[in-house]
């Protein structure tokens, strides 16, 4: 009997330190796992800082004169390349689908052009700011904030915006109301 004793103990001890030895590998490799996926959401959140304000100084120029500044088409462009880069390689799904409808609508020059690209941009600029804060940022505010002048039609934004965000299948909260 005293043999089978000295036996089991040892046994169990090393079944229970095994046991332990297995879960505490296993903890260690999901929280390092879960360190690695927030590493690189912070890099690209890092790399992604400075495109609202780059986004906004184009809203900005696009609303003054109207679409393309006097500079010319090249100096839109250079202005455009960066911010593109970084979306294409940081941004979220939704951001590059954003992206990839402002160049669409750059492509199609009709009637409603410049409200097209302008509720492009501004939606860019809101779901860039989500992406970066968590923030849900209405286009309708970005509206009132940026568009008091005269001339302004702003039932044609509202309708502009609206029908981008349903053929994009963007949040709710991107619906002007």
């Amino acid at each position: 009997m005293d043999i089978y004793v000295w036996l089991i103990g040892p046994i169990i001890q090393i079944i229970i330190g095994i046991a332990g030895f297995f879960f505490a590998t296993q903890n260690i490799k999901k929280q390092h796992e879960l360190d690695l996926i927030k590493y690189r959401k912070d890099i690209s959140l890092n790399k992604m800082e400075e495109i609202p304000e780059k986004i906004t100084e184009i809203i900005q120029n696009l609303y003054t004169y109207r679409g393309i500044p006097p500079e010319g088409r090249l100096s839109y462009i250079n202005k455009l390349e960066p911010i593109a880069i970084k979306i294409i390689a940081y941004g979220s799904l939704k951001a590059n689908k954003i992206y990839s409808h402002i160049r669409k609508c750059q492509c199609e020059k009709d009637e409603d052009y410049f409200y097209k690209n302008l509720s492009c941009f501004i939606l860019l600029y809101c779901q860039i700011r989500y992406d970066l804060s968590g923030e849900e940022f209405n286009p309708k505010l970005a509206g009132d904030v940026n568009f008091r002048e005269v001339g302004f039609n702003t039932d044609t934004y509202k309708k502009t915006s609206n029908k981008i965000v349903d053929e994009l299948k963007l949040d709710k909260y991107f619906k002007i109301k």
